[in-house]
């Protein structure tokens, strides 16, 4: 649990422009770019292909984490007048179960964490079937669809024009993946594509002594993820990197975790 809110922790500071640009006369083209990016760094992976766990049950149990590009939050940041270094992060607890008929189900999983005043939580399901567990067996080569979704809530509070303003930043993600792998002794080398939407809402809530006001926004956005990676095996430890693209953005992933 520690190591997840060292990186829970550095996730939220990420997101330290927040000290820098003020949701104030944001427009929804810069609205529908920082939900964009957004997106790209808290669409759900495992960092894993196709195979599953084992051919009837298997069980993995570990830690992912990762960082996406922000350019459009940076130049944002930018012109606000502050500093950014244009990465978001995303981590996790990652939990997978493998059951017969080649499907596994996944989660990954941050409780709500209070860092330097805001609040952060994440959650991604997902379930993955491996199509070679039934009408492709025998197939050299191991594919599989996975469905999945995330969600984001994001909270904290900032001064705008002189008013105390609570900031709710909330992200839903939606998508589907097909994967292809192939299972060797030491690794698992994989690649995918998939199609993901996702809705997008911004809440801006000021109070004065006199009275509260509320503002809010929301974007939608769609299109195409690739990826590729690789899982690593030695004995009851996995290490797995994945590098891929979702909607504008690149995005880099690694887990550690034990499987049995």
């Amino acid at each position: 649990m520690k190591s997840l809110v060292i990186l829970a922790t550095t996730l939220i500071l990420s997101f330290s422009a927040r000290a820098d640009f003020k949701f104030v006369n944001v427009d929804q083209r810069e609205i529908d770019e920082i939900f964009s990016e957004l997106t790209s760094a808290n669409t759900f992976t495992s960092i894993s292909g196709a195979g599953g766990l084992g051919s009837l049950f298997g069980f993995e149990l570990g830690l992912s984490w990762g960082q996406s590009e922000a350019g459009k939050i940076k130049e944002l940041v930018k012109e606000a007048g502050g500093t950014y270094d244009g990465k978001l992060y995303h981590a996790g607890a990652l939990g997978r179960v493998t059951v017969p008929l080649g499907i596994t189900g996944e989660i990954n999983y941050m409780p709500e964490l209070e860092v330097d005043g805001a609040k952060l939580k994440m959650m991604g399901l997902a379930a993955l079937i491996n199509l070679n567990a039934t009408v492709l067996s025998g197939w050299p080569v191991d594919i599989g669809v996975r469905a999945h979704y995330s969600s984001m809530d994001l909270k904290f509070d900032q001064v705008i024009t002189s008013v105390n303003t609570k900031v709710s930043l909330k992200n839903k993600i939606s998508g589907l993946q097909l994967l292809v792998s192939r299972n060797l002794i030491f690794a698992e080398p994989y690649a995918g594509i998939g199609y993901i939407q996702s809705k997008g809402d911004l809440s801006l809530v000021g109070n004065t002594f006199l009275v509260s006001a509320q503002q809010s926004a929301s974007s939608k956005q769609s299109g195409s993820q690739w990826m590729v990676g690789s899982e690593f095996k030695l004995f009851i430890i996995k290490l797995g990197i994945e590098y891929g693209k979702i909607l504008d953005d690149s995005r880099v992933s690694g887990k550690l975790s034990f499987y049995f």
